[in-house]
This record gives C-alpha cells, structure tokens and sequence, in this order.
C-alpha cells in the first residue's frame, strides 16, 4: 500500500475519502451517468471520472452494493433498493490513512518538542560558559593587578621597570581577554 503521502493524491482515495466524509450511499444501477449524479460538490473532485472510479472501487471491495429495503407508497408495500456506500474493508482503509496521519502529526510535534528542548538546553549551556567566560577573565584581571601590586613590592629599587611590567600585564590581560572573547564564551547566544 503506498505511503498516507501519495494516498492523498490517488483518484481512488479522494472518492473513498468523499463517501466517507460525506457519509455518501446512493442507489446504484451501474449506469455512469446515473452514479455521476450523486457527486458530492467537492473541489478535489474536480477532474475526476467519479462513475469509473466507484465501479472500480466496488470491484476493489472497497464499496459495496447492498439491498436496501425501504416502504414504496406508489406500491403500499415495501420494495428493495441496491445502495452503494463504503464496505467494510473501505472503512478499515480509512480509518488506517487517519491513524497513520494522526501518528506522523504526533511524531512532527514530538519532533519539534524535541527541536526546542534541544535550543533551550544550547541556550542554557551557552550561558553557563559566558558566566565561565567572564569568571575566568575576572581572575585573569584580579591575577595581574596582584602581579602588578607586589612587583610594586618587590621592585621597589627598580621603579623604571614597574611601568614595563605594568604594560606587560594590562596587554596579557587584554590578549587573553580578546582570546576568550573571540572563541565566544562571553556570548550567552553562543
């Protein structure tokens, strides 16, 4: 049986659906012109040979001819009448369409939850390493300025060296700052 996706597109399927929808039964004689009568107005059905597709779904077992008994006043008796309308196996064929279509929608949304559970847990990892980020770059400041401070300590006899140092510091600082800038873990949006 072809995939819910090509059924769509069957002639068979879209007058199966029809009598489905349309609860449709009607009194058959065969004759083309006669079942052609009882076309539902439906815009998907434009274009297609409704008669020679019912008689082939009748052959299909799809539909299904019964005897229908019914009071026929001009008689004042009752008269049988052979009606055409969705077998057995026809509903089972439409009730498996709906099933699997109702099971791929179910299957898009559990996707899409997915989708978004999957962004959400990105977004929220992003900032934990932007917090990383900015904690580390926090260290890496408060480590230099105590470089800084205690070569003020330490090199006091060499104050001509203490601006070089300092230098040196505020550029590994910025250096390393740009470094963990540019590898995007200061960016919560990641």
């Amino acid at each position: 049986m072809p995939d819910d996706f090509e059924m769509d597109r069957f002639e068979w399927f879209i007058v199966l659906q029809a009598f489905y929808e349309e609860n449709l039964g009607f009194e058959y004689t065969g004759d083309p012109e006669y079942v052609h009568s009882f076309k539902p107005d439906r815009p998907e059905l434009e274009g297609i040979d409704f008669a020679s597709t019912v008689a082939d779904l009748n052959k299909a077992g799809l539909l299904e001819v019964t005897e229908e008994r019914y009071y026929n006043e001009s008689i004042g008796d009752t008269d049988t009448l052979s009606v055409i309308s969705l077998s057995e196996k026809g509903y089972e064929v439409i009730f498996e369409h709906h099933s699997r279509e109702a099971q791929r929608k179910y299957n898009e949304e559990m996707m899409e939850h997915q989708r978004e559970f999957e962004e959400r847990q990105t977004t929220r990892q992003n900032e934990v390493n932007a917090a990383i980020g900015y904690l580390t770059l926090g260290l890496l400041v408060v480590t230099c300025l105590d470089l800084v401070v205690s070569s003020f300590d330490a090199l006091s006899q060499f104050t001509a060296y203490i601006p070089h140092i300092t230098a040196v510091g505020i550029t590994a600082t910025i250096g390393i700052g740009y470094f963990i800038y540019s590898l995007g873990l200061l960016d919560p949006e990641g």
